[in-house]
């Protein structure tokens, strides 16, 4: 781990995690925590677009793997799974939760916290997307097609088409936008 890295790390979790959102403040002091927490992570992420927005709270693992587009944003209290790819302009709402590794559980001679975990590919969350409020997107979901909707609350557990809305536990299709 380069020191750059490890450092950002430290300051992203030890002060800026805990800075207040972006949109608050008579002196704006939202926009001075936003851009610091876009500092940091510029230094944490694989790649970084311009205009990122990374809320209160954001939780991202070591984030070494990680890519986000220009004008995307991780919302509020979100935990994003390490090498998550984010498109550009994809709206992330608050307490979005992305899940990349599951437990195995095919035995039952064995309990299942010994028969260990299974991570799967990252999840590509492609361009214009919005996720609304306290989804869950869950490691089969491989990929969040361009322009799709995730509706508040859902749990996503197959992967999203383009252009389309999304919503419920699990998440089924509700209409096209094309």
């Amino acid at each position: 781990m380069k020191i750059r890295h490890f450092l950002s790390l430290v300051a992203y979790y030890g002060v800026a995690i805990h800075l207040p959102v972006s949109s608050i403040g008579y002196f704006r002091i939202g926009d001075y925590c936003s851009y610091i927490r876009r500092y940091l992570c510029k230094n944490i992420f694989k790649k970084c677009g311009k205009g990122c927005n990374i809320e209160h709270g954001a939780k991202f693992g070591l984030g070494d793997k990680i890519i986000i587009g220009d004008y995307s944003g991780m919302g509020i209290n979100s935990s994003i799974a390490n090498g998550t790819i984010i498109g550009k302009g994809v709206l992330m709402g608050p307490n979005v939760t992305i899940l990349r590794a599951t437990h195995v559980f095919d035995r039952t001679d064995i309990s299942i916290i010994d028969q260990g975990s299974v991570e799967h590919p990252p999840l590509v969350i492609c361009d214009d997307v919005w996720i609304g409020h306290s989804c869950l997107i869950l490691p089969k979901c491989q990929k969040i097609g361009t322009g799709a909707i995730i509706g508040a609350g859902s749990v996503v557990t197959k992967d999203v088409p383009d252009y389309t809305i999304v919503g419920g536990a699990p998440a089924r299709v509700i209409k096209k936008r094309k």
